[in-house]
């Protein structure tokens, strides 16, 4: 028995709705592809120096052309005083986009997560726009968390050659070189639309 307060509506067929796109549009906006990922963990301990917790190479980077980017991790501060994190996003080596600063973390012998993502929108092969977020819930629970640690977002404006194939660069730096004191990435993806 046919719904007589819920109209069918007719369908379209998917040649006949395309053939209504305007002149000039594709009405295949954009296809998504995994140009890199990694569960191999990449730890930062007992180091005061910079280090990449991911770098991929860009490669036909055209105008339109969007790379989302996720990676999360772990850090511990069982050091009995503050340590200081700092994570930086690059695209290429030396054109920092994004700078969380110093966090300040207090000890603790719980290990606490973090979680990063982002959008890099190539305008055009010579201007980008940067929209990144990391959160920080506090250590222990494996549960959600209403509140959070640090929770940071920025966004940027690059200017780099997308024809020169820059990198995508995620990384820490720990102000303390303790043994008791890591940061490490899990894992990570990025995902090229374009």
């Amino acid at each position: 028995m046919p719904d007589l307060l819920m109209p069918r509506l007719p369908r379209v067929p998917v040649a006949h709705a395309a053939s209504h796109a305007p002149d000039g549009v594709d009405p295949l906006i954009a296809t998504a592809q995994i140009i890199a990922r990694s569960p191999t963990p990449v730890t930062v301990a007992n180091s005061t120096a910079e280090t990449n917790l991911f770098s991929q190479t860009l490669t036909n980077a055209t105008s339109n052309t969007i790379y989302r980017f996720t990676a999360s991790g772990d850090w511990l501060n069982n050091s009995g005083s503050a340590v200081t994190y700092r994570w930086r996003l690059y695209l290429g080596a030396s054109n920092l986009l994004l700078d969380s600063g110093t966090l300040s973390l207090a000890s603790s012998a719980t290990t606490g997560h973090w979680n990063m993502e982002g959008f890099l929108y190539i305008t055009t092969t010579s201007t980008q726009r940067l929209s990144a977020s990391l959160v920080m819930p506090p250590p222990g629970g494996a549960s959600w968390q209403t509140t959070s640690l640090a929770s940071i977002s920025g966004n940027a404006i690059g200017t780099v050659d997308m024809t020169t194939h820059p990198n995508l660069i995620f990384s820490v730096q720990l102000g303390t070189a303790a043994s008791t004191s890591s940061c490490s990435s899990q894992a990570y993806f990025i995902e090229k639309i374009a």
